[in-house]
């Protein structure tokens, strides 16, 4: 918006541009699928940014909600902790059903029958096998280098 001012673009004129974009490059993307929504959030992921699509995905006014999470990598030091505290937050936000994928994921510790945590991506896409229920709201996150939007072919 500060930039549109800068060059002369009124409030309404920014306002309805924003409101049109529609992102395509697998950051923050909506995709309607069949009778579900898909948010495709698969470009960066860090501790900021997945409690953000969490957040985000425990407010859909939908009765279920999936999430598919891929490691958060370059986190550094506080890495296990951090994986740690999403997937506490999954549950504590009471998201569905959770499909957490990677090294790091696969070392958190989680009681709640609703997560499940693979160590690779072939062995979440090998044991994968459930079907998205009508209306539910699907949000696949992961920084870049887990190429989470892989699970697009899963669930089509």
């Amino acid at each position: 918006l500060t930039i549109g001012l800068h060059f002369e673009v009124s409030l309404q004129q920014a306002k309805k541009a924003l409101e049109q974009y529609t992102p395509s490059n697998s950051r923050s993307q909506v995709i309607k699928k069949d009778d579900f929504t898909i948010i495709l959030d698969a470009y960066n992921a860090n501790p900021t940014s997945v409690k953000a699509a969490l957040e985000n995905l425990a407010q859909q006014p939908t009765s279920y909600k999936i999430a598919f999470l891929g490691d958060m990598l370059e986190v550094g030091s506080t890495t296990l902790a951090e994986h740690q505290a999403i997937i506490d937050l999954a549950t504590k936000l009471g998201i569905n059903a959770v499909y957490a994928v990677g090294e790091t994921y696969a070392k958190v510790n989680s009681n709640n029958p609703k997560v499940t945590l693979f160590e690779t991506y072939e062995a979440f896409a090998k044991a994968y096998s459930e079907k998205i229920p009508p209306l539910a709201t699907v949000l696949i996150k992961g920084s870049r280098g887990m190429r989470m939007e892989r699970v697009l072919e899963l669930i089509s």
